[in-house]
């Protein structure tokens, strides 16, 4: 019994300081993403398939430390600001601009993934322009089949999203949108036989 008991208080204890490691913030441009930060350590930001360039915010309510080979940046709060939120605006080399709102918290040191959810225009663009309009849309459905992307092309995963009846037998379920620059929003849909 004391086993037990000593076991589960363990693990409560391991998932309490590993509920805070990772914080995933799928973001468009512009958007401004509520984040939590450590108060008292130095917490990990990053963009996912990006780098962080610019970081501005305000003066003397952060430290800032870069990792320049990465394209990472870590932030802790001034003792001033261990307990009043504050803003960072970053830029990436994507050319992706975001608002993060900080609040820092009694936690361990945070790691914090920003998704982007907006196309990178100029890859994109790149891309989109690189064939022909009809030889497009079939590399594009081609990325699509594989569950790849393009460069610069933006893909947002709906998740679980109600299925819209066609015909007596037929569904359809939008899974995914892929986000480019001149194609617009283009569809990945599934199709469902019922009986």
């Amino acid at each position: 019994m004391f086993k037990t008991c000593l076991y589960s208080l363990l693990m409560t204890s391991v998932l309490i300081s590993t509920s805070f490691a990772l914080q995933v913030k799928p973001v468009k441009d512009n958007q401004t993403v509520m984040v939590k930060v450590s108060a008292k350590e130095l917490s990990r930001v990053f963009v996912s398939g990006d780098r962080i360039l610019n970081v501005r915010g305000l003066d003397g309510a952060y430290e800032l430390k870069r990792d320049d080979n990465l394209g990472e940046i870590y932030v802790q709060p001034t003792i001033y600001y261990q307990h009043k939120a504050f803003n960072l605006f970053i830029t990436t080399e994507k050319g992706h601009t975001y608002n993060l709102f900080l609040t820092p918290l009694d936690v361990p040191a945070e790691s914090i993934e920003i998704k982007p959810q907006s196309p990178s225009l100029k890859l994109a663009d790149r891309w989109e322009k690189n064939s022909p309009y009809g030889q497009t849309i079939i590399e594009l459905m081609g990325y699509m089949s594989n569950g790849d992307h393009p460069e610069g092309y933006a893909v947002v995963s709906l998740g679980k999203i109600k299925p819209k009846k066609l015909a007596s037998c037929l569904t359809m379920q939008l899974l995914t949108i892929y986000r480019g620059n001149h194609l617009g929003l283009e569809y990945k849909l599934q199709d469902h036989l019922t009986a």
